[in-house]
């Protein structure tokens, strides 16, 4: 296999630059969903804000990252997951793949938790008692915020040709193509 092109991800958007852009994206994400909630259901919002919507927002991440590595349960062997902390003080869980799988694998990988939390955040919206209560909506919105890296390396990686093969690297990941 020859490499095509290296992304170097963390040059090109560092860590600080991707939290503030997720940040914003969160913002305007629960901006337009309580706009839409306030205007199909007009003052009915019922304000319940209970420990489990605490831990909701605690397990969302984990639960996030969790979902990256079953996704991944194909390459096991090659999954490698570290702790960083960032601003000092934010642990956050750093999942890398140390061998080469396809294109299409990793983009499903990547995409997996958006599709699967949204929908069990959905679903439970709707079968609760408590539909128009915001903490759905805030659990909506941050976790969109959350997928926005992942949306980022989907976009980078989309652009590449079809057969292609994903490296994770130190700094990014290297886009490789097969020599047959």
């Amino acid at each position: 296999m020859r490499c095509l092109k290296t992304i170097n991800v963390e040059r090109k958007d560092e860590y600080n630059r991707v939290f503030f852009k997720s940040s914003l994206i969160s913002l305007a994400t629960m901006c337009v969903l309580f706009l839409i909630e306030n205007l199909v259901f007009p003052n009915q919002f019922v304000m319940v804000f209970e420990l489990p919507t605490f831990i909701a927002l605690l397990a969302l991440y984990p639960l996030h990252k969790g979902l990256h590595i079953l996704a991944l349960m194909r390459y096991r062997d090659g999954v490698q997951i570290r702790v960083r902390r960032h601003f000092y003080v934010l642990p956050c869980l750093q999942v890398r793949v140390r061998r080469v799988i396809p294109k299409w694998h990793y983009i499903a990988s990547l995409i997996f938790p958006f599709v699967f939390i949204s929908v069990i955040l959905i679903v439970a919206m709707f079968t609760t008692t408590i539909l128009h209560s915001p903490l759905f909506l805030i659990l909506i919105a941050i976790h969109v915020g959350m997928c926005y890296p992942d949306f980022l390396h989907i976009k980078n990686i989309l652009g590449t040709p079809k057969h292609t093969f994903v490296e994770d690297a130190d700094r990014g990941f290297s886009v490789l193509v097969s020599e047959e």
